[in-house]
């Protein structure tokens, strides 16, 4: 069965109160075989905290335009520190309102990504969907999608080595024909800022981002709706200095590439038409700190952090079997500051719709309250769920 209207994913808006590793982030929307859902969802590592979220999406009705929800798991593993690449063909098997018609795109419509052991830092995040490639007899599409992920811990709560995670990507197919929907151009947005442990970075001076859209073939009209959907999401993230941590806890500390991370923006704000001209603006942006946010470690937490540090690694770090955790680790060190640099890139198609029955731009806030001590992140109580109507 497929739904009346589709969802367009936009994007999302995820913040902690203080930073941590990833444990899972997830931002895309499901079609459920009968209702549309947005689904967030949040969990963090040792940490106990709340997360702020919003996700963002654009809803199109047209009964000549038909839409099909698919979905595709990727696991990625190996080394920490190091760049891993899944790359494939997906082959989708249409339904039949979306047979034999002029014109067919497939989007991103989110993700979610969960460690399988232990959380890492997010280092690198890239997925990617390409063109689709029509079967002869117009029942299926190839197409090239790709999941790049790319992690580190090196700090004492990570008990395991490696990288294990499982990444499901929601991809959307559109199709109609070519008189009430076009595939257009893409445009592409990048940021690219560096920050240091004094001066935090800032939502509009380093994470804004606007395109015009260039189409010289593009539908123009009162009548004419037009939306964005990702085709690639790039975001890359590198610690430039942490003297603080390795002050702390000694050499290990100073071979830890990765950044715990405090609010990740990855959106398409908005996309207006006007004098001739259709422009896009995007949120591409990370923070591993803000003041303030040490204060917001629970009090309670501070006192149970050592149950969450393996037991060899005390002497390991120091090499003082006398030095407890607790004489060395505070608030400064758990919501601790990192100086780095963020390079965010995004690329999205231009999808327009003649004349749809509704058509609108939305989002959909809320929050998750996790519970930290590296709880499994696949439970229920990390995921929140919107019905959409």
């Amino acid at each position: 069965m497929v739904p009346e209207a589709g969802l367009v994913w936009r994007g999302f808006h995820h913040a902690w109160r203080y930073n941590h590793r990833l444990n899972r982030l997830a931002s895309y929307l499901a079609w459920t075989g009968g209702d549309w859902e947005c689904v967030h969802a949040a969990a963090s590592g040792t940490g106990p905290d709340t997360a702020q979220f919003c996700d963002l999406y654009t809803l199109i009705e047209d009964p000549d335009v038909a839409f099909q929800s698919v979905t595709e798991p990727f696991e990625v593993t190996g080394d920490e520190n190091v760049s891993h690449t899944v790359s494939r063909t997906l082959t989708i098997d249409l339904e039949s309102e979306l047979q034999g018609r002029d014109t067919i795109e497939v989007v991103l419509n989110g993700f979610d990504i969960a460690a399988a052991s232990d959380a890492d830092k997010l280092q690198k995040l890239h997925l990617s969907v390409g063109e689709p490639t029509e079967s002869a007899d117009g029942t299926s599409l190839d197409v090239p999608v790709e999941v790049t992920f790319q992690g580190d811990c090196g700090t004492p709560e990570c008990r395991e080595d490696g990288v294990d995670y499982g990444v499901d990507v929601r991809y959307l197919v559109v199709a109609g024909d070519d008189s009430t929907v076009r595939s257009g151009s893409t445009v592409s947005a990048g940021s690219d800022y560096t920050w240091d442990r004094s001066q935090e970075p800032d939502h509009k001076a380093d994470g804004l981002a606007r395109a015009s859209i260039t189409d010289p073939d593009r539908w123009t009209g009162d009548s004419v709706e037009n939306a964005l959907g990702f085709t690639e999401l790039q975001v890359d993230l590198t610690k430039t200095g942490d003297p603080a941590l390795i002050a702390a806890v000694g050499e290990l500390a100073d071979h830890a590439e990765g950044m715990h991370f405090l609010e990740l923006d990855a959106s398409i704000e908005s996309i207006t038409a006007d004098n001739g001209t259709l422009d896009a603006a995007f949120l591409l942006f990370y923070k591993n700190w803000e003041r303030g946010m040490k204060q917001l470690v629970p009090p309670d937490f501070l006192q149970t952090i050592t149950d969450f540090i393996p037991d060899d690694t005390e002497s390991a770090i120091r090499n003082d079997p006398d030095l407890s955790w607790t004489d060395v680790i505070d608030a400064s060190i758990l919501a601790h500051r990192s100086a780095g640099r963020a390079d965010i890139d995004a690329t999205a198609r231009l999808l327009q719709f003649d004349d749809p029955e509704r058509f609108h731009h939305n989002a959909v806030p809320g929050d998750v309250d996790w519970e930290g001590e590296n709880a499994d992140p696949n439970s229920d109580d990390a995921v929140q769920r919107t019905l959409i109507e």
